[in-house]
């Protein structure tokens, strides 16, 4: 349902996608709000408020400005840790900020670099290939669960299958953009597969939210399919690591995309 306006808008780049960055801030944020049980007008306002403001750290960051747009995710974040609130809540509430802008302004980075729509393409492949080996692999195999006090439908099958599936959609997604390498194919292979785990263990962080809060899905935008932060949770994870992984390594692989 997703897929392909939101794969169109990664393609199209530029400010069109600065601004969805921005609009998908505010939307996460204010569904963060009402899981944590902070409802009413008020909180309303206070979290289109702080919605806003990583918007504008997303509008910012388009710039290529991330210093001053980690700054404002940082501000957002000790603003809302010092709100009138009860204690966990307040708490709860700052850590969201932090939860929605980095992961925001990671795929804003990883856009805008050089191969940045390669990248980004191969991270939603990665994503998606994730949770459908995870679901396939769980139902077929079953077995011993992964973290049944949080998630009790996932299984370790569905984990190893989760990375299998990525591993293989790595290694195809660099042989179609020509790499050869076999080192370089079996690294980027691995890299999918390291995104994989990060992505389950987002996917484990909101249900393990949802459960301390007594909610089923995160929201109702999505009918049917809960809400952005259930449809997004692996990604939120994903997204920040990759981009690390690039800094840290300047690349995967030597032959490029």
């Amino acid at each position: 349902m997703l897929g392909p306006p939101v794969l169109a808008l990664i393609y199209l780049g530029g400010d069109v996608f600065h601004l969805f960055a921005g609009l998908l801030s505010v939307l996460l944020l204010n569904e963060w709000r009402r899981l944590v049980d902070l409802t009413g007008i008020t909180w309303m306002a206070v979290g289109l408020a702080l919605g806003a403001i990583l918007g504008g750290a997303a509008w910012i960051a388009g710039t290529g400005r991330y210093e001053a747009a980690l700054l404002m995710v940082a501000v957002a974040a000790l603003a809302a840790a010092f709100l009138k609130i009860e204690g966990a809540r307040r708490r709860w509430l700052a850590a969201g900020v932090v939860y929605v802008g980095l992961p925001v302004l990671a795929l804003i980075w990883l856009r805008s670099q050089p191969l940045g729509l390669e990248w980004t393409f191969w991270l939603m492949l990665v994503v998606w290939a994730t949770d459908i080996g995870a679901f396939v692999f769980g139902r077929a195999i079953g077995g011993f669960r992964l973290a049944p006090r949080i998630s009790p439908n996932k299984t370790w099958a569905g984990l190893f299958g989760g990375m299998f599936s990525a591993f293989v959609i790595s290694v195809l997604v660099a042989v179609i953009a020509g790499v050869r390498l076999p080192q370089d194919l079996v690294a980027i292979g691995a890299a999918g597969a390291a995104l994989a785990v990060v992505e389950q263990i987002g996917d484990l962080v909101e249900s393990g939210v949802k459960r301390h809060f007594g909610v089923k899905d995160s929201g109702r935008l999505l009918p049917g399919h809960g809400g952005l932060l259930d449809r997004l949770d692996g990604l939120l994870f994903a997204a920040p690591a990759l981009a690390l992984m690039l800094m840290v390594t300047g690349g995967l692989f030597a032959e490029g995309l």
